[in-house]
């Protein structure tokens, strides 16, 4: 998880807490799964504040998690993005095919 989506998480929580403090906080906050994952996958030791915090959250899996991971919502993965994109040239085409034509071939109806 982003330091800068948990800190926008946690906002409101008193330093220095532990981990059962933190991740009760999350539940009763409602907070999504990717943070109380988080904050459940800490050390369970006093943290004095939210830079030690982040400094004790584990690596993600792989550097893609990382990149593509956005708080808790849910994310569209490079392949539909890709659909997407796709579908929207398709759509697009007949329109833009007769742009073209009256542009450049005003003569052709």
């Amino acid at each position: 998880m982003p330091p800068r989506s948990l800190e926008h998480a946690l906002e409101g929580i008193q330093f220095p807490c532990d981990r059962s403090r933190l991740v009760e906080y999350a539940r009763r906050n409602q907070l999504g799964p990717h943070t109380l994952e988080a904050l459940e996958a800490i050390p369970d030791r006093q943290y004095r504040d939210f830079g030690e915090l982040v400094s004790a959250l584990p690596e993600p899996r792989h550097a893609v998690d990382a990149s593509l991971e956005q708080e808790d919502d849910v994310f569209v993965t490079p392949m539909e993005s890709a659909l997407q994109l796709w579908l929207c040239a398709v759509q697009a085409w007949p329109e833009w095919v007769r742009l073209t034509q009256r542009l450049w071939f005003p003569w052709l109806k």
